[in-house]
């Protein structure tokens, strides 16, 4: 009895400790080579080009392409952040490269534009800063982490961003087709490409070149480490491989909360309460056996605008959003989260859904700041780290996706992966 007893209490004990550690996981401030956000008073991160705030995060190394990083913090204290670029491998590894190999100029700087909220119920302090810059220019290709820290301390970290630099030594002419595996045809799509290489002298293109496909900009979507069909001549075929399958999925799902007085797309009701404004979206329903229905997203992302209003970026206020998926009966073997780039990729306790018993639904609250955001409803189950977009959403040939494809070459002289090529590619818009 002594023993059953002491088994119990020890077992007790290790599935406690088990629990705890995962959910201590999303709080230790060790660096992830991935888009993360280690500090609660983060918000309405965004990585893009300068002068579109809906392009992905990429630069052409031989340009004067810029990134702009922009965040804000629910604070109206000014803290010192600071940030760096990490010099990483194909597959998401720190480099060999030594920071000076890859960085003419410093290797960190102040972020020392900031402006204070205005006219808003939430007080928040909106962070910005652009580079490469005259003193911090990158001089190698390749994927990176931009670094965020504070008080020039890099073990205390605010957040982690990927994006990728590339040289244009390659073209890639690239299409979308519904799977030629006929099991999958009414849910695959299938990308298929040629490399041009324009004379890039390549001694072994099986070895030297590694493809990347990377659907709507979601990293964990990314699909490498598979063999062209075909080398002939200056070209690089890649056709009809099974490992450049992707479930279509679903068009996102949307909302639009610029306005805080009238009611927009999905939009049931905004009710002033002291001190958040909230809106009630309508409630969302499951799309997996439903057929097709075209509708114009932005592919996962968002954005921020608030209406009749001179700078949203310091005038635009932070509302709760609720949303509300009605299921009969709750998900035994895994949990549902909201999921898009207004999430930052991430499957954090703030964005996992609670079922109500009472109303057989799930639900969730969240804090966004005034704009359109697209998302979707996704299922990781129990001990997986992939999630399956497809088990609420459903997934159809006809969706309208883009598809990043990423070109490295690493030679047998080489010392770091070079992205010698990159493009979008639609499924629609050809």
């Amino acid at each position: 009895m002594k023993f059953f007893i002491f088994f119990i209490f020890i077992t007790s004990s290790i599935i406690s400790f088990s629990q705890e550690k995962n959910e201590d996981y999303y709080n230790e401030n060790h660096l992830r080579y991935e888009n993360y956000i280690y500090k609660d008073s983060i918000k309405s991160v965004l990585l893009y080009r300068e002068g579109w705030e809906l392009s992905y995060p990429a630069l052409n190394i031989n340009s004067n392409e810029r990134l702009v990083l922009s965040f804000d913090e629910i604070s109206r204290d000014t803290k010192d952040y600071y940030f760096k670029l990490i010099h990483c491998t194909y597959d998401w590894k720190p480099s060999d490269l030594m920071t000076m190999e890859y960085i003419n100029g410093i290797s960190e700087d102040q972020i020392t534009n900031y402006k204070f909220s205005f006219n808003t119920v939430v007080d928040y302090t909106h962070y910005e800063v652009r580079f490469p810059n005259s003193d911090m220019q990158l001089t190698k290709s390749g994927n990176y982490i931009l670094l965020v820290y504070e008080d020039g301390d890099e073990e205390n970290i605010v957040l982690t961003k990927r994006f990728f630099a590339y040289e244009a030594l390659t073209s890639i002419n690239a299409r979308v087709e519904r799977s030629s595996n006929l099991n999958l045809i009414k849910t695959h799509q299938e990308v298929n490409f040629i490399v041009n290489t324009n004379g890039l002298q390549l001694n072994d293109p099986y070895t030297e070149i590694k493809p990347v496909i990377i659907q709507n900009g979601f990293w964990n979507t990314r699909v490498a480490d598979f063999q062209p069909n075909m080398v002939k001549d200056n070209q690089i075929i890649y056709n009809f491989n099974a490992d450049c399958l992707f479930p279509g999925g679903s068009e996102f799902r949307h909302f639009d909360s610029k306005d805080l007085k009238y009611q927009n797309q999905q939009v049931r009701e905004i009710i002033f309460e002291p001190p958040f404004y909230h809106f009630k979206l309508y409630d969302d329903e499951e799309r997996r056996f439903k057929i097709y229905m075209n509708d114009e997203d932005i592919d996962g992302k968002f954005l921020i605008k608030a209406n009749y209003r001179t700078n949203s970026d310091i005038e635009g206020d932070y509302v709760h959003a609720y949303f509300t998926l009605p299921i009969d009966a709750p998900i035994t073997d895994g949990n549902i989260y909201i999921y898009g780039h207004m999430t930052n990729e991430q499957f954090k306790k703030e964005y996992r859904m609670t079922y109500n018993y009472k109303l057989k639904a799930y639900q969730l609250r969240l804090m966004l700041k005034q704009g359109y955001y697209n998302y979707e409803y996704i299922l990781l189950k129990d001990g997986e780290t992939k999630a399956d977009p497809t088990y609420i959403e459903g997934s159809h040939y006809e969706t309208e996706n883009d598809y990043l494809i990423l070109i490295y070459y690493h030679g047998f002289t080489s010392d770091y992966d070079r992205l010698i090529g990159y493009t979008v590619v639609n499924s629609v818009n050809r």
